[in-house]
């Protein structure tokens, strides 16, 4: 299965009840504890991606505004030093 199959699953699950998100993420929080530290692992790197867009609209407007002060935070954070938002694979 190619990475976009994967990501079309995972993008239809969401989508399918995108009013219902948290419900998705209390789930997150009964798996695996390695499979959670995984999916916050993906969930920063597609942040990280998102804040790069110079061109959007509407529809992802409020995504990419958001995305780009998380991962401003995250650059602030691994320039200081911290090394807080390190996620090892365990």
């Amino acid at each position: 299965m190619s990475e976009k199959e994967r990501y079309e699953i995972l993008r239809d699950a969401i989508a399918e009840r995108p009013t219902r998100v948290d419900e998705l993420a209390r789930e997150v929080l009964k798996d695996h504890r390695t499979h959670q530290q995984t999916i916050v692992r993906f969930c920063i790197a597609v942040i990280q991606q998102m804040a790069q867009p110079t061109a959007y609209d509407l529809r992802n407007e409020a995504a990419v505004l958001v995305s780009k002060k998380i991962a401003r935070y995250l650059e602030e954070e691994e320039a200081s030093g911290g090394n807080d938002t390190y996620l090892p694979y365990i």
